[in-house]
């Protein structure tokens, strides 16, 4: 018999998702904005921010599903999130792994802070 948030894989699934759609909404507000004429920076300025709160955000959002263990699912949540980027922009253009390593790790670390945070919130 399973207990609720039992489930790693959906719980890291969950996560991976509301990082896919935070990430697509903080996007298309910033490329609103810039086109406005408000930002007077460029998108790739803000593209790493907004990849590093979704994957805050999918942290929160697979712990809070998975109730236990809120760092490792933040965490592995974290970790797809910054390979499938990775993944996504090797497709787009060059990129050496080189210049990700820091990108992994700090998605991975954001991931698992908020997976601990969404485990401990009500």
């Amino acid at each position: 018999m399973r207990r609720y948030g039992e489930n790693t894989g959906k719980a890291i699934y969950f996560g991976v998702g509301a990082c896919l759609l935070l990430s697509l909404a903080l996007l298309l507000l910033a490329s609103i904005f810039l086109a406005l004429g408000i930002g007077n920076g460029s998108l790739s300025k803000v593209y790493p921010l907004i990849n590093y709160l979704a994957a805050a955000w999918g942290g929160v959002v697979g712990g809070k599903r998975a109730q236990r263990r809120g760092y490792l699912i933040g965490g592995a949540v974290g970790l797809l999130w910054s390979l499938l980027l990775l993944l996504l922009s090797s497709w787009v253009g060059t990129v050496s792994l080189g210049d990700w390593w820091g990108k992994i790790i700090l998605c991975t670390l954001l991931g698992a802070t908020g997976g601990i945070w969404g485990v401990n919130r009500d």
